[in-house]
């Protein structure tokens, strides 16, 4: 028999604040906090582009043995989650081989190939990819260590590989976390395609033109149901379904059909409830990956409108990427945890900044009442290569 998989403690840190009270109070006041980057490091050119940042810490190293700032805010949201969860990882209760760890991210330890570019230390090189390590050896993790950068959707995929893990009985608990920092790869980046904003980001509205690039990191603790009921700890929420997929249509841009997405959402859907003949019985909140891009908005909501189709009445949608901007390998991490937070606090939230009118008879905004409170929690999270991930999350029900 399978485990079931449940969520013990967690610890989120973005723009909307430093840790999960912080975000909480950020969530409902729905003012958008994006800012202008300034000049950080030296570079100029993104100085009047608006950013989600962490207002904490600090940018750049000191040396070539430092933490990035990636790092600096896995350390932190770690912590986090381990205190929330209130399980000590050095105690002699628990198994070091059966604990595993499961990060997500797309530049962490870029920094340092920066600074190799500028010094020719090579030492930076050598050192940029030790994190896993280097957690590892502070916390206590003795068991299997995956780092998962498939774009976008890594913070989700990264979910996936800890549901499975603990689902098929190969550790009693995993670390699951996802961190991204704003860096001069991912700005130049994303400047070089066309896909930023010039202003702050409209998910879902009929003139979004853009993303803005984000911030932050998401950490949580998984456990076998077994597991957390044995320390009596208290559960969150419980993973019911992941759902995996590859539209293999452009590097960049989404099959305008939504096949990908259509397929990882269904994936989730069944390993959840089995089918998807009675979604009208649940209240499902889906969060969506709503970049405010013209090609992703547009083949998002065709795809949920689809797998909903039969569900309509249930099924509230919104982006919490307004909020945030988007926070690349750490996006699906941070929007798991505002999701779980809107479950907490039995409410969900408008996208804000966005009249969500992209299609006339179907606007997100309008649909969502301030009595809805969701049940499950569908978690999306779409990238470049095709990659799809979706979770499915049950909230409020221990």
């Amino acid at each position: 028999m399978k485990e079931r998989v449940v969520i013990t403690g967690y610890d989120v840190m973005c723009s909307l604040g430093t840790d999960k009270s912080e975000v909480r109070e950020g969530l409902k006041k729905q003012e958008v906090p994006l800012s202008k980057y300034g000049i950080v490091n030296g570079i100029k050119e993104f100085e009047d582009t608006y950013v989600g940042r962490v207002k904490w810490g600090n940018d750049g190293l000191e040396s070539c043995f430092a933490e990035d700032r990636s790092e600096a805010m896995l350390q932190k949201t770690f912590k986090g989650a381990l205190k929330d969860s209130g399980l000590d990882l050095h105690s002699e209760n628990i198994i070091p081989e059966r604990v595993s760890m499961s990060l997500a991210t797309s530049i962490m330890g870029a920094e340092h190939t920066i600074m190799y570019k500028k010094t020719g230390d090579i030492r930076y090189v050598g050192l940029s990819k030790q994190f896993g390590m280097r957690l590892a050896k502070s916390f206590g993790v003795g068991g299997e260590i995956y780092t998962t950068s498939s774009a976008c959707a890594s913070g989700t995929a990264a979910v996936g590989i800890a549901f499975d893990l603990i689902q098929s009985g190969r550790a009693d608990v995993v670390v699951c976390c996802g961190t991204d920092q704003i860096s001069a790869i991912s700005l130049y980046g994303f400047q070089t395609l066309g896909s930023m904003t010039d202003g702050k980001g409209k998910p879902f509205d009929k003139e979004r033109n853009g993303i803005n690039i984000g911030e932050g990191s998401a950490c949580f603790i998984f456990e076998s149901l077994t597991h957390a009921k044995a320390r009596e700890a208290t559960i969150h929420a419980e993973v019911m379904g992941v759902g995996l997929s590859n539209d293999a249509w452009h590097i960049t841009s989404p099959a305008p059909d939504g096949r990908g997405a259509i397929e990882s959402m269904k994936m989730s859907l069944k390993e959840g409830f089995g089918n998807l003949d009675k979604l009208d019985q649940y209240r499902i909140y889906v969060n969506a990956h709503g970049t405010s891009t013209v090609a992703n908005d547009e083949m998002e909501l065709k795809a949920i409108r689809q797998v909903f189709e039969n569900a309509d009445s249930k099924c509230m949608v919104s982006s919490t990427k307004s909020l945030t901007g988007h926070c690349l390998g750490a996006a699906g991490s941070i929007e798991l945890a505002l999701g779980m937070l809107m479950g907490e606090e039995k409410v969900v939230y408008h996208t804000a900044n966005s009249n969500t009118d992209l299609d006339d008879n179907y606007n997100l905004n309008k649909r969502i009442t301030p009595d809805y409170e969701p049940e499950y929690l569908l978690s999306n999270s779409f990238a470049f290569g095709g990659n799809d991930a979706t979770i499915l999350v049950r909230l409020n029900n221990f």
